[in-house]
């Protein structure tokens, strides 16, 4: 049986072809679950009845209450 020309493209791939793609891989993985921890912060952050836009207006810093 021959080889497809995929496995013929993998196969004949260098050793250090291989780190650059998953590099590449982990790099997107690690995007992608970045992206869905904030989504669900966001959505939890709206069912408790916050404004996720709003989050540096929370609390003001201590020297913001501190009267000149």
């Amino acid at each position: 049986m021959t080889p497809s020309g995929f496995s013929q493209f993998l196969n004949g791939m260098p050793w250090f072809a291989w780190i650059a793609i998953v590099a590449i891989v982990c790099n997107c993985i690690n995007q992608i679950v970045a992206q869905s921890q904030k989504h669900f912060e966001r959505i939890e952050m709206i069912r408790h009845g916050m404004n996720p836009d709003d989050r540096a207006a929370g609390t003001p810093e201590k020297w913001q209450e501190a009267e000149v």
